[in-house]
Order: C-alpha cells, then sequence, then structure tokens
C-alpha cells in the first residue's frame, strides 16, 4: 500500500519523503483545499517533483476547491501546465473542472476528492465513468462499505490519519454560512471547533467541543484495509507542523516494512484526547469526540503533588508542558534540591516555571528530541538512499561500462594500478542526490583511469536514472469548449417533509416532498399513497440499500421526478425519471452541469453572491433556493446519542446553540444521520423579480417548522417579500471567499 503524506511546505515535503512516504499531495499558491498553508508556486513545485521524483515517490497535485467562473480557466490552465512539468495526479473537487479537463485533456490522470463525499459503489461508477482514475472515499465509510467500493475496481484511497471533520466532507456550509469563509474553498475557520450546547426543546442536555471529533488512527488496521482493497494509505495533516509529519509518515512506514505498531510518537506530535478509529467497525459516539480540548492535548506528563511532579513519563530541558489553564516550556528541573538536565518516568521532580496547581494532571505537548531529529532531517535532506544495483566492467584497453554507459578507456597503469577496493569506493559515493550505487565488477584487469574519469562516469550514470525518473510532457492549450445550451421550464418548486402541507394548496407550484426524517409529524413513504404529481427530494448521503431504495422509488404512483445531489441516485435513476440537482452538487461555476448531463436543471450552489449569480451563463438551466433553512452539516455522528450500541435518538426536537445565543436546528434522518440547520432562516423572496432579471426563471422554497406557512406560500406566488424576526439573504450579498 502507498503511503501519501501531506506537504503543505518545503519542510515537511521533505520530512515525509525521508521519513519513507512513497508519494505526497500539496497545494500550488492557488486552488487549494488548504489555503493557508504555504502550498507552493511554480519555481518550488518544479524543485518538488525533482526532489520527490528522484526518490521514486509520486506527486499529487490539489487543486481540490469550487471554482467560480473567473477562476476556473485558470485552475485548467493550472492543471495543464502541472501536468506537463510532471505531476502524478490532480486531486480535484469542482464538477466543472471534471468535465474541462476530460474534455479537453483526457489524459490527466484525475483523483477524486473526499469533498466529492465518496460513500457509495454507485456514485463511485459515476465518477468511473465520467473518467475518474481514482477515489478518495469519505472518513465515515466502514470496512464493509470499503470492500463494496472495491469492486469498481478503482483504486482507493483512504484518509487513515489526522484530524476528522465531522461534517462529510463537501457538505459542510457552517464556517461559511456564520463567517463567509467557505470550507470548500480552502478557508475554513473551524467553528466546530468551538464550545456548543445541546438543547432537547427548552431542557439543556449537555455542553462542550460536541462537533470536535479525535484524531484519526488506523495504524492498527493495516491488514484489515489491505484486504478491503485500499491501494493508498492517506495522512491528513498539511497545516500541522514538519515533526509531525515525519512522525506520523515513519511510523506508518514501521508498521508495513517491519511490523512494527508504535503510535507514541505520533500521539506526542499531535493528538486530541487521543486518537479513535472513526467509524471502521461501528458508529461513532461519544469515543469518537474531543469534547473536554478540541487543541493538542499531548500525553499524560504526571500528577502534581504538592510543589513537584510525579513523571509518567521522561522530561528535558525546553519540552513543552500544558495545563489546564495554558503552558510552558521547561527552563529548569529540580531532583532532590538538584539542577538536572532531564529526568526520567517515576521520578518526583520541580518543573520550573511552576506554572501548575495541586491535584493537577499535566500533559507533555511539545518533546525536544523529536524536534531535534526533524531538525537534523531538514539539514541533511538525502541522507534517505536508494541502492542501485549496476554491474561495472573495466579491462584495460576498453572503455570502462557501467551498466550501459561507457566511459573513458582504462590504460596499462604505469605505477600502481587502481585497487577493485577503490573504483567500489568511489562508485558508491552519493552526495546530493538520493541515488547510491551497488556496482557488482564482472570483469576486472589490473588498469588505471584518473579518478576523474571515475567521477565523471559515476555522475553521468546517477544523471542518467534520476532522468528516468522525471515525467516531462507536453499537452497543447485547448480553448474552452461552447456551452450546450440546456433549459427547463421555468417553475416555482417548494418542498416540505411535514405531513400537514399534504392537505394545503399548491396552486401554480410544484410540490417536493421529503420523506426521510424521523421527527414527530414529518412524512413517511406510506404518507405518499394516493398522492399525484409531485417530486421526491432524495439526500445526498444514502449508504443503505440503494438500490433498493431506487426500486421503490420508481413504484411510487404520481412521482413527477426527483431532486438529488447523491451521484449515486442519478447513476441508478438516469433515462427512467425527470432528475433535477440539489444545492450540494455544489455547482458554482457555469461548466459543472455540462457534467451532470442527466440532469434537466439543477439549482445553483447556496455560496453564490449576486455577482457569481450574474455571471453564471445558461441561467434558463438552474433553480435558485431563496427561502428555506439552510443545511449546514450531514453528520454521520449522532449527537444525541448516549454511549454505545444502537442510536435511540426520539422525534423531539433538538437544538445546539452556539456562545453567540444562536440555535441551529438538528434534525434526524432515517438513516440515523444529523442534520444541522443555520439559525436564520433564507429569505430571498423580495429579490426574485431580481433574479428573474437576471435570467433565472425556476425557484425553490423549503417550509421547515413554520408558524405562519400560508404567508410565505402566498408571498413566494405574488413575488412579495416577507418580514421575519431571524432571517439572512445567506451568500447574495456578501458572497464568499
Amino acid at each position: 500500500m502507498e503511503i501519501l503524506a501531506p506537504a503543505g511546505n518545503r519542510d515537511n515535503l521533505i520530512a515525509a519523503i525521508q521519513a519513507g512516504a512513497d508519494a505526497v499531495y500539496l497545494g500550488a499558491s492557488l486552488f487549494s483545499a488548504r489555503a493557508y498553508a504555504g502550498n507552493f508556486d511554480e519555481e518550488e513545485l518544479r524543485w518538488a517533483l525533482g526532489y520527490v521524483h528522484d526518490y521514486g515517490g509520486k506527486v499529487y497535485l490539489t487543486v481540490n476547491t469550487l471554482l467560480k467562473d473567473n477562476e476556473i480557466e485558470d485552475a485548467l490552465e493550472l492543471c495543464r501546465w502541472a501536468w506537463n512539468q510532471g505531476v502524478d495526479a490532480i486531486i480535484f473537487q469542482d464538477p466543472g473542472l471534471l468535465y474541462l479537463v476530460k474534455s479537453l485533456y483526457p489524459d490527466i490522470e484525475l483523483h477524486a476528492s473526499t469533498q466529492l463525499s465518496l460513500h457509495n459503489p454507485f456514485q463511485g461508477k459515476y465518477f468511473k465513468d465520467k473518467g475518474v482514475d481514482r477515489l478518495i472515499l469519505a472518513r465515515e465509510l466502514s470496512l464493509k462499505e470499503i470492500k463494496a467500493m472495491n469492486e469498481l475496481g478503482l483504486d482507493l484511497e483512504v484518509f487513515v490519519q489526522g484530524a476528522l471533520c465531522i461534517c462529510y466532507s463537501g457538505q459542510c456550509l457552517m464556517s461559511s454560512l456564520i463567517g463567509g469563509r467557505s470550507g470548500n474553498r480552502g478557508r475554513c475557520a473551524q467553528p466546530c471547533r468551538l464550545v456548543y450546547s445541546l438543547y432537547k426543546e427548552e431542557e439543556k442536555v449537555k455542553e462542550g467541543h460536541l462537533l470536535s471529533p479525535k484524531d484519526l488512527s488506523l495504524l492498527h488496521e493495516l491488514h484489515a484495509l489491505e484486504d478491503a482493497g485500499v491501494k493508498s494509505l492517506k495522512l491528513e495533516g498539511r497545516m500541522r507542523s514538519a515533526s509531525y509529519v515525519y512522525q506520523a509518515v515513519k511510523s506508518y512506514r514501521q508498521a508495513l516494512d517491519q511490523g512494527i505498531l508504535d503510535d507514541e510518537k505520533m500521539k506526542q506530535a499531535f493528538n486530541r484526547q487521543g486518537f479513535t478509529r472513526g467509524y471502521l467497525y461501528e458508529k461513532g459516539g461519544e469515543e469518537l469526540m474531543a469534547t473536554e480540548d478540541p487543541g493538542r492535548g499531548g500525553l499524560d506528563l504526571g500528577y502534581v503533588q504538592g510543589r513537584k511532579v510525579k513523571l509518567l513519563r521522561d522530561i528535558r530541558l525546553q519540552d513543552g508542558v500544558a495545563t489546564q489553564k495554558g503552558g510552558f516550556r521547561v527552563e529548569k528541573i529540580l531532583h532532590q534540591g538538584k539542577e538536572i538536565p532531564w529526568a526520567e518516568k517515576g521520578q518526583l521532580v520541580e518543573l520550573l516555571p511552576r506554572k501548575y496547581q495541586e491535584g493537577e494532571m499535566l500533559k507533555k505537548n511539545v518533546d525536544t528530541a523529536l524536534e531535534q531529529e526533524v531538525k537534523d532531517v531538514l539539514h541533511r535532506h538525502y541522507e534517505r538512499k536508494i541502492d542501485i544495483p549496476v554491474d561495472f566492467s573495466f579491462e584495460v584497453n576498453k572503455p570502462m561500462k557501467l551498466g550501459d554507459l561507457e566511459g573513458d578507456t582504462v590504460q596499462t597503469p604505469l605505477k600502481a594500478p587502481l585497487t577493485k577496493e577503490r573504483i567500489l569506493e568511489n562508485l558508491q559515493k552519493s552526495g546530493d542526490t538520493p541515488l547510491r550505487l551497488n556496482p557488482t565488477i564482472t570483469n576486472f584487469e589490473e588498469g588505471f583511469v584518473p579518478m576523474g574519469s571515475l567521477n565523471a562516469l559515476r555522475r553521468a550514470y546517477v544523471e542518467a536514472q534520476l532522468q528516468l525518473r522525471r515525467n516531462r510532457r507536453d499537452l497543447k492549450k485547448v480553448a474552452l469548449p461552447s456551452f450546450e445550451k440546456k433549459s427547463s421550464l421555468a417553475k416555482k418548486y417548494v418542498i416540505f417533509r411535514e405531513k400537514r402541507y399534504l392537505e394545503m394548496e399548491f396552486e401554480g407550484m410544484e410540490r417536493v416532498v421529503d420523506p426521510f426524517f424521523k421527527e414527530e409529524g414529518c412524512l413517511s413513504f406510506e404518507d405518499l399513497k394516493g398522492q399525484k404529481d409531485y417530486y421526491l427530494r432524495v439526500p445526498g448521503i444514502v449508504k443503505e440499500d440503494l438500490a433498493g431504495l431506487c426500486e421503490r422509488i420508481l413504484q411510487l404512483d404520481g412521482l413527477k421526478g426527483v431532486l438529488t445531489s447523491n451521484q449515486g441516485v442519478m447513476e441508478l435513476l438516469k433515462g427512467k425519471t425527470v432528475l433535477l440537482g440539489d444545492y450540494k452538487l455544489n455547482l458554482l461555476n457555469s461548466y459543472g452541469l455540462a457534467l451532470y448531463d442527466e440532469l434537466e436543471g439543477a439549482l445553483v450552489s447556496e455560496e453564490m453572491g449576486r455577482k457569481e449569480l450574474e455571471e453564471l451563463k445558461n441561467k434558463e438551466a438552474y433553480l435558485v433556493y431563496v427561502y428555506g433553512p439552510q443545511e449546514m452539516m450531514v453528520l454521520e455522528h449522532c449527537l444525541t446519542k448516549k454511549g454505545a450500541g444502537p442510536c435511540s435518538c426520539d422525534s423531539t426536537p433538538h437544538y445546539l446553540q452556539d456562545q453567540k445565543g444562536y440555535r441551529l436546528r438538528l434534525a434526524r434522518d432515517r438513516y440515523c444521520r444529523n442534520h444541522l440547520y443555520n439559525g436564520p432562516v433564507k429569505n430571498l423572496l423580495s429579490d426574485v423579480n431580481a433574479l428573474k432579471e437576471m435570467g433565472f426563471g425556476s425557484f425553490v422554497i423549503e417550509l421547515f417548522d413554520e408558524k405562519d406557512p400560508q404567508k410565505i406560500l402566498r408571498a413566494f406566488k405574488e413575488e412579495q417579500g416577507v418580514d421575519l424576526p431571524l432571517s439572512t439573504r445567506g451568500h447574495y450579498h456578501r458572497g464568499v471567499e
């Protein structure tokens, strides 16, 4: 299995390769899902490609953000340029970029980002048919579900170490809607790491970092992952230190090559209340979460007893110590009244400065020895060598020969001939190169050549070997394709999930029913019997018997079509019913809909601002969500679950409350996934006419727990605004970074 390491900057890349990574993933200056990492400009990327390829490794370039219309041509050109420089694959998220790359440059290898929420085999097949070469799976998959994805015959890449998002990647709008910093564009502000309170109606149930998972670690599950068909083990951490990257790669390298399973140094480098196996064997409960402290936790150092600390592990000067109220670097260690440079496990010592209290458990969160180890690696960044076996011939009056490469003619020695030992010593010099020759002398006669000739032959052979490892290509630039006109009839759609709305009049509007939630009063499939002329909304995340669900959908009487962002549903239902795309397809530019040619229309991304809406081409094919609860997160984790075992959530309304007092509505679907909604309702009802003037003709509202639904329907029908006590216009005016 491939060890794939994060390279947020030059030091991290060197650390990864020296620790034994097979491949790295990194971002360019633009269009990377870690916009705040160091990333690589053109010159640095050329250097990175040379360095990694010289070691026989691979480089995957992340162009994995959603792209606006004024960015996508530059992103496409970046892909072409990087491919020509030798990048081994492009990691993408944007559907428009996939469409353009495969239309114009089909030779470029593409890896589908985990930002596409890849979670079911039919979705995998959909992207395989679109030309994708590798699937980077959602972190929420179980071992059994990974095995099912392996039947597609594509390379599978799985996250095995590092930070976990609590939301399915690509489905999260929390940072975007709260602060305007889009996770889908590499600028997540991590509001999930803050403190929240869970309420059951008006009763406060619990408080803490309720959306903050522990770090994932599957070091002890490598055999199971290999049996499941995983080809690439991905380590998260482009924003982390070189020390973390080095220790993580080294731990996985030792596990694969030597069977050594030791995660102690990784935990020291970074952990959040320990590690978790995520969802590999069961749906995560409270044991998944780092509810007490979302930051760098460190390892237990020792209990404070009076003015001293009973050590549970060794400590050195300048090591870092975390306390309940902060932390410090150790400036002095006192043992039995004497200063010492380090102390061992079991000793009772004083640590200065004395910034701790009686009874407190101290944590060691910085190990200077580990930091120094990485500093040494960064100063000797060709220390790891790759041995190259090669034959060498040294015969008088013949050119000496190294492999297939000939050098100067061997002369009859006038004085002392060159010995085999001296020749071997010279040929094995490596210097600033990762390759070290391991020559076998096949023919030898006592002779002589100047050492400069031997050096030149060695250097020429090594350079020839390095050139074989470098992939330069020459894709010529191709003009962007013209748009194929796609249009749908101008309509108004109303999405609802509650039974009470079945009795209401929707004159001049299309009903879109959502029978997938289990709160009290919500629709079920049974409630649809006898109903006519409706669309069905299908969740973007469905892992459980998707084929059976789609068969059931096709048997519904009165079905006019399906609204979904689930490509697996699209794969199973294309050509069998009308398909409309939901807003979690993340269509942020004019080319995305071209990829989804089975759709008759689609909702635009909720991250489009007015400027992007105005620039969107072929507006007739799009729908705009103008009123409703904006879904911020989809969680496999159940926030209301207590302890281990099956989920036991009830139908009572639950909320999360943030530190500013805003309440975020929580809903549970029939698969026991949690859906978290923005506090203010989105309200663009007063902007429908302006949107029509831009060229849009189809609009969508969603009724959810409305106190006066008729008021909303009337305003929608008459295209009038409505005043509400708590509402937002979303990104309509401010847009996203």
